[in-house]
């Protein structure tokens, strides 16, 4: 187990839009705790949220993935908070945590 490993537990936030007063937040968590078992290094791909790292008391990686959508239409936000996916697993020496965001449509 390499030295980063000791920094074991993860927080993911991520978010699809800015928070503003008149629109409400809406929010899915989940959770995964992950022995350090088959790899040395761990890689966090995540082009908007945030990502705390805090040391794990059982030297486990503890990932809680925290999706925020704030959005006016309550139904849109939550098809929006689906689209958000976070991938994790083992990809050869490395324990990858990845963030999936929709892509945005502009249409003028």
């Amino acid at each position: 187990m390499k030295s980063s490993m000791a920094l074991a537990a993860l927080s993911l936030m991520v978010a699809a839009a800015p928070a503003v007063e008149s629109r409400e937040a809406y929010r899915e968590q989940s959770e995964k705790i992950v022995e350090v078992r088959g790899f040395g290094t761990l890689e966090i791909i995540n082009s908007r949220g945030r990502v705390e790292l805090m040391p794990s008391a059982d030297a486990r990686i503890h990932v809680t993935a925290l999706k925020i959508v704030s959005l006016g239409d309550q139904e849109y936000a939550q098809k929006v908070l689906r689209e958000i996916t976070v991938d994790a697993g083992v990809r050869g020496d490395r324990y990858v945590i990845e963030v999936h965001y929709p892509r945005r449509h502009d249409i003028r």
